[in-house]
Parts: C-alpha cells; sequence; structure tokens
C-alpha cells in the first residue's frame, strides 16, 4: 500500500495493531519484537473463543430452520408401526378373500400341471412297454 508521500506502508492485519501502519520496514519490526509468547497465545485464545461462539451459534440457527421446516424425531425414541387390526370376529374382507381366492388357483394350477405332466410320463411308459 502506497502513501501519499510515495512511501511504502506496512500494515499489520490482523490482530492487535491492525489499526497501525509503518512507514519503514524497521518500524514494523519494532512493534513485532515487543510483542511475546503470552500476549499472541491470549489473543489467540480471545479470537477462538469468539470465533467459536459465532459458529455455534450459526449451527443453532440452521439447527433450529432444519427443526421449523422438518419434523424430527430422535433415535432412540422411536415408535413401531401399529399392526393393522385384525377384522371383527366373523368379518370377511376383500382382501383376505382375494387373497384366498389366488391360493386356491395356484394350488389348481399347479395340480394341473402335475397331472399333465404325470400322464405324459405314462404314456412314454405305454410306449416303451408296446415297443419293448
Amino acid at each position: 500500500m502506497q502513501n501519499l508521500s510515495g512511501g511504502t506502508r506496512f500494515k499489520c492485519y490482523p490482530g492487535p495493531f491492525s489499526s497501525v501502519s509503518y512507514t519503514t520496514i524497521e518500524e514494523a519490526n519494532g512493534v513485532v519484537d515487543k510483542l511475546t509468547a503470552d500476549k499472541v497465545s491470549q489473543y489467540v485464545t480471545d479470537w477462538r473463543k469468539v470465533a467459536d461462539a459465532e459458529i455455534s451459534k450459526a449451527n443453532q440457527t440452521y439447527e433450529n430452520g432444519l427443526k421449523e421446516k422438518y419434523d424430527f424425531v430422535e433415535k432412540g425414541k422411536q415408535t413401531p408401526p401399529t399392526p393393522p387390526t385384525p377384522p371383527a370376529s366373523g368379518a370377511i374382507t376383500l382382501d383376505a378373500i382375494s387373497k384366498l381366492i389366488d391360493e386356491k388357483l395356484d394350488l389348481d394350477v399347479w395340480k394341473q400341471v402335475n397331472h399333465t405332466k404325470l400322464e405324459e410320463l405314462e404314456d412314454k411308459k405305454q410306449c416303451q412297454l408296446q415297443k419293448g
């Protein structure tokens, strides 16, 4: 960065000296030499506290927005689905009737297939007996 007098200005970003500018490198080094490990450590600790607080606030805002938009259920508190209630005793439902029909048709089809195959085998056996 240049100042109006044409000399180079050095700025310390970010930190406790961010508002101070220096016209020579010697001035900047003099300020840096005055820093101690304790000052730097304290600055980092304070900065970290502020940053962590801002991040926590942002996460909480995001989480609250999601909670308003969606119905969340905690993992440990899930309720199992309720099984369908059986029909009253003696009552026959349309679903029960269709299941019975499907089972009966499947059984009848397999009986027919087996009977047809058995007849074919018996016919082949008779043909072999007549030839032999």
